[in-house]
């Protein structure tokens, strides 16, 4: 799209943890409208990809760099999530896309992926509260 080109990979559970540490507020307002129990109503343009990287830009420029191959304790970070957050809008919530499909599979659908995350947040907040988690995708 748009004449950039870069690799990108799916990214693990663990990953999104360490995304859920560093930006836990919006990846919760994420998770809920989601899930359906935010305040963005269905059809939203916070619900479809294009929203989420409006939303969520810095939030995004991470997941980029992360699918990338980068780092978050490596020295080149910062640069790495600045040159993701440049990237034209279309080149964005296409690489999403692709990162989505990458992470996501047979073995381990969204559903299954998500209830390890949220097993991970809730160790991490101390939490014995049973979360549900989205639906069959």
């Amino acid at each position: 799209v748009g004449g950039e080109l870069f690799t990108v990979s799916g990214i693990t559970a663990n990953q999104v943890f360490g995304l859920y540490r560093r930006h836990k507020a919006d990846l919760s307002q994420l998770f809920d409208n989601l899930a359906g129990r935010g305040d963005a109503e269905p059809g939203d343009m916070l619900n479809s990809i294009e929203g989420v990287v409006a939303q969520f830009p810095e939030l995004v420029a991470e997941v980029l760099a992360m699918a990338a191959g980068d780092k978050p304790d490596s020295d080149d970070w910062d640069e790495a999530v600045t040159v993701a957050g440049s990237l034209p809008f279309p080149v964005q919530t296409d690489a999403l896309l692709k990162i989505g499909e990458l992470t996501f599979s047979p073995e381990m659908p969204a559903k299954k992926f998500f209830a390890l995350l949220v097993g991970m947040i809730q160790q991490l907040n101390g939490s014995t509260k049973t979360l549900e988690v989205g639906s069959d995708n």
